[in-house]
């Protein structure tokens, strides 16, 4: 009696290991993508804020010192922009870039866009730029590359947070579901 009821036992936290496993994972990697896409859906709406914000005055390009984003104003705060020329001149930098030398893709056409995973001082970021094109009077149109960019640590810390979480509750439901079948097993047998 004893030998099937180790087997039984044996064989059931086997399924729920695996079962539990599987299920980790896939939460794991669902959760860490759907992080992400709300970080993408954020720099794309700085982008627009910023976008809303800037004027064309005499074919120059204006910012406002209130940025739509308040970490775009605070130096090392994770979150940076620029805008740039249709030939890669840098034209503006917001304040929390000050000192760091960004590697943003310059001169995209307008409507195009770029994603990219870039390296700043030490620092792994998730860039986005976006192109537009501005007409001014008489017809003629600037091209200009709107960029944003985020510090990908703090993803990174909230997909650790969402880890340690999901460990505990899955290791709980674990333990939970091996103790009902011990019983289950102890009261069938």
């Amino acid at each position: 009696m004893g030998s099937i009821r180790r087997r039984l036992l044996l064989s059931s936290l086997l399924v729920l290991a695996v079962f539990l496993g599987a299920t980790a994972v896939a939460l794991h990697r669902a959760y860490g993508d759907s992080a992400e896409n709300a970080l993408r859906a954020r720099l794309k709406t700085e982008i627009f804020a910023l976008l809303s914000a800037a004027e064309l005055r005499r074919g120059k390009l204006e910012l406002p010192q209130d940025l739509p984003e308040s970490r775009l104003e605070v130096p090392g705060s994770g979150r940076y922009a620029e805008v740039s020329a249709r030939d890669g001149k840098v034209l503006w930098r917001s304040p929390s870039s000050v000192g760091l030398n960004l590697p943003f893709v310059r001169g995209l056409a307008p409507g195009r866009e770029s994603w990219t995973r870039v390296r700043a001082d030490g620092e792994t970021l998730l860039a986005y730029s976006f192109g537009v094109g501005w007409e001014v009077q008489g017809g003629a149109a600037q091209q200009f590359t709107f960029s944003t960019a985020a510090r990908l640590d703090e993803l990174a810390a909230e997909i650790g947070q969402f880890e340690t979480t999901l460990m505990l509750w899955l290791g709980g439901a674990a333990g939970l579901l091996l103790l009902t079948q011990m019983l289950i097993l102890r009261w069938g047998l």
